[in-house]
């Protein structure tokens, strides 16, 4: 069964509908592409994923909540979406998204950043409370809010930068956390059955969530064999779930079919992936497929001796140590003292 994401979808219309007013030039130039029939099915699996990612950001609320079960429901009968707790949710997975990029191009050089950023973080908080329009945007203290982030801003350097940036995002990330647990625990001082029924409900909307992502974008690779994005996003789902198997196999898919460029990146996911189940003859079998890729890249990019290559160069040459490496650490894990010493010094060759 295919899920729908009205939830996703309903929010972006939404989103678009505030931020055109905002930005009516860029945001209208969007709204008039229309993309492919293989983007639309790529799209859809993209909207599809942001609804997995709100369920799962509810589930981890509800998680560290640790809260025991009181009554007994019959789940059987278990239907509720639980819409304004997905919405809280989806604002809150996005509205920390959102400020991570703010913070990540924070320059503390330039003049007035603390202001720009401030007025940027708060643009984007309202935004989406805007459209979330529930518990979140009801029980959000601005003034509250603004306080704390002034305070870190004020304390922050380009020395310390970078601790102080966690640290905001560890307590913005608690705050509007601990919103949507009040309003949860509200619900359930209403109904005793509430938590139960809501965690088997977002169980049952992971699962047909999840497997309707991999139907849109399998459908979308049928179609177009060579479209990278769907074989990165498969490989990044079924990492997130630890389906190593599904994992390898969309790889070894892409080497076959994507007639990409180089496929050295998904050497790379398979070699760390055979790795993470220990199956470490495998592993190092395609981080070595990953090494031969970046030597024959290197050759050719020198051959064609390009203006400015000398850092693209470097950077195949840093890459290709990492990778040694890596396999010098793989060797060391299965006790494979030879080869642990051959890819050292095959390593320490290239310093």
């Amino acid at each position: 069964m295919r899920a729908n994401n009205a939830g996703a979808s309903e929010y972006f219309l939404e989103r678009k509908s505030i931020m055109q007013e905002l930005k009516p030039l860029s945001f209208r130039r969007h709204l008039k592409y229309r993309p492919t029939y293989v983007e639309a099915l790529f799209n859809y699996g993209n909207c599809l994923q942001y609804d997995l990612n709100a369920i799962n950001e509810l589930q981890l609320i509800l998680k560290n909540m640790k809260h025991d079960s009181i009554g007994s429901p019959d789940l059987s009968k278990q239907s509720q979406i639980y819409g304004e707790e997905l919405r809280s949710a989806f604002a809150l997975n996005f509205i920390k998204i959102e400020i991570r990029k703010i913070l990540g191009s924070i320059e503390i050089n330039q003049l007035n950043w603390k202001e720009m950023a401030m007025d940027k973080i708060l643009l984007i908080i309202n935004t989406h409370l805007n459209v979330e329009a529930g518990e979140l945007r009801s029980r959000f203290n601005k003034i509250e809010y603004n306080k704390k982030l002034s305070s870190y801003f004020d304390v922050m350097n380009a020395e310390n930068r970078l601790n102080y940036l966690k640290e905001f995002m560890s307590y913005t990330d608690m705050y509007f956390s601990s919103l949507i647990e009040e309003s949860m625990i509200k619900q359930f001082q209403l109904n005793s059955n509430y938590f139960d029924l809501l965690k088997m409900s977002l169980l049952k909307q992971e699962k047909e969530t999840y497997d309707s992502i991999q139907y849109y974008w399998n459908q979308a690779l049928d179609m177009d064999k060579t479209y990278y994005y769907c074989y990165k996003s498969l490989a990044d789902l079924y990492l997130n779930a630890q389906d190593f198997d599904r994992f390898i196999d969309i790889n070894k898919k892409a080497i076959s079919y994507g007639e990409f460029e180089t496929n050295t990146e998904f050497y790379l996911n398979i070699g760390n992936a055979y790795n993470a189940q220990s199956n470490f003859s495998e592993a190092i079998v395609y981080m070595e497929k990953a090494v031969v890729e970046i030597d024959e890249t290197y050759i050719q990019l020198y051959n064609r001796n390009l203006e400015n290559s000398q850092s693209r160069l470097m950077g195949l040459l840093n890459q290709k140590k990492q990778i040694l490496n890596f396999i010098v650490n793989i060797c060391y894990r299965s006790g494979d003292t030879e080869n642990r010493i051959k890819y050292q010094k095959l390593s320490e060759e290239l310093q």
